[in-house]
């Protein structure tokens, strides 16, 4: 009898749950860390580029705009 992929993550979470908080706690303090990064860079008007293919930075209203450029 096979079972689900769902009944097997619960009971992989069931039998090994501090392996698992603190998996979900790496990527929450990751996920905070990235964002702090991107919002802190916005407000001190850096030009922070997030993705090359994209081209998405940030600039200060005193900055000059420059072309292809998002801002936030």
């Amino acid at each position: 009898m096979t079972t689900s992929f769902k009944q097997r993550l619960e009971d992989f979470a069931y039998n090994h749950p501090t392996l698992v908080a603190f998996a979900i706690a790496t990527a929450a303090v990751s996920a905070l860390a990235f964002a702090y990064s991107i919002f802190a860079a916005g407000a001190a008007g850096v030009h922070y580029v997030h993705n090359d293919v994209a081209q998405v930075a940030f600039h200060s209203a005193a900055t000059d705009a420059k072309p292809g450029c998002l801002y936030a």
